[in-house]
């Protein structure tokens, strides 16, 4: 049997070397994981809820910062609002509503910079930064008020929508079962939301006796539903950081 051939020589040890990098750079930070994004709404008294925090109250009246992100900053015009005769607000002057809500977006992380203000029904939305809705409601007492529906990086933001002590005037609500301050009229027609969370319901109430228009549970039946659709689109990857 005739000899193996030799085996080949091992290949020599090769060193890959990169061209440095410019002075300033910086590496790309990795995208954070989907919940990177939360969902925020305010309406109402208004009341404010985040995937982040429970729902609160404040009657914070001039500019109110709600998201202040990577990518945008959302505030709202809070100015006060008359209430129903008989109305229990705890605040002198009424309740406070949203008149408008003003969306400035960050040159610096988006490339564009601008102001966008609504004070009508309207939403500003884009696939890689988040989503502002805006809507519009009526009731007897008070002429015209919004709801706002955000979605927004949750990372390293400020605001409302993620610190319930950026109010400086928070009101306490009073429990389902406080039937002395909340009427069976009012409970009843909050309950019949579809999905409604245990501390949505006397929120609700609350908008329905201090205006006295048991339509105001239809605004909180519509915002509930942009809330749950929000929450949903976050859930399942919709938006995602770029940057």
């Amino acid at each position: 049997m005739g000899k193996l051939p030799p085996k080949p020589p091992a290949p020599a040890k090769q060193t890959v070397r990169f061209p440095p990098a410019p002075p300033g750079f910086k590496a790309p930070r990795p995208p954070p994981p989907v919940s990177g994004f939360t969902v925020c709404q305010a309406g109402g008294d208004p009341h404010v809820r985040s995937l982040l925090l429970p729902l609160y109250t404040c009657n914070d009246t001039g500019t109110i910062t709600l998201s202040d992100n990577t990518y945008f900053t959302v505030t709202a015009r809070a100015v006060r609002a008359p209430l129903a005769a008989g109305g229990g607000d705890t605040t002198a002057g009424g309740a406070s509503t949203l008149a408008s809500v003003s969306i400035r977006l960050k040159r610096a992380t988006t490339g564009m910079a601008s102001t966008l203000t609504y004070s009508g029904t309207k939403t500003w939305k884009n696939a890689k930064y988040g989503t502002v809705q805006v809507r519009k409601y009526k009731s007897r007492a008070v002429p015209a008020a919004l709801w706002v529906t955000i979605i927004a990086p949750a990372a390293g933001a400020t605001g409302m929508c993620h610190d319930a002590r950026a109010c400086s005037a928070p009101v306490a609500l009073p429990p389902i079962n406080a039937t002395s301050v909340l009427s069976n009229k009012a409970v009843s027609a909050c309950a019949k939301i579809k999905t409604a969370m245990p501390d949505m319901i006397p929120a609700c109430a609350w908008d329905v006796q201090t205006t006295g228009d048991t339509a105001m549970a239809g605004a909180w039946n519509t915002a509930n539903a942009d809330y749950a659709a929000a929450a949903k689109a976050v859930k399942d990857n919709v938006y995602r950081y770029v940057i």
